[in-house]
């Protein structure tokens, strides 16, 4: 702009396509932002009806993978142990509250699985109490 006006020359033109410049990157900052936030609203929802359905799943006896699992305990507010967490994290395949599926070692060891039970448990009573008092 120093050079237009040394030189002269009328520098408005370019001061309105720089104004007009940033106007509209910040128009499309806020579209991002916008779409954005609604991709991350729209992934929570489906986030939360796939907990919901596994949810239900679990309490009609049904296998659960441990991902959901994890998801539900944390939903409603289940504290797991550690050990229990990296358990069904690192081994569990997927669980039911009669059964759980693991995967295997080389060494043929199986996995202590005091805690997924007891987690499984606790779960289920969680969730019956839930749909309990959603039901009156």
């Amino acid at each position: 702009m120093r050079i237009y006006e040394e030189l002269g020359l009328d520098a408005a033109p370019l001061i309105r396509y720089r104004e007009e410049r940033e106007l509209r990157l910040q128009q499309e900052a806020e579209v991002r932002k916008h779409r954005k936030e609604q991709q991350r609203r729209q992934a929570e929802e489906q986030r939360r009806e796939r907990l919901r359905q596994a949810g239900n799943r679990f309490l009609a006896g049904e296998s659960i993978s441990s991902v959901d699992f994890i998801g539900l305990c944390k939903l409603e507010q289940i504290p797991i142990p550690l050990r229990t967490h990296g358990t069904l994290s690192r081994r569990v395949i997927e669980l039911s509250r009669d059964s759980i599926c693991h995967s295997h070692t080389k060494s043929g060891a199986k996995p202590k699985l005091d805690g997924c039970f007891a987690m499984a448990e606790a779960l289920y009573e969680k969730l019956s109490e839930t749909m309990d008092t959603k039901m009156k």
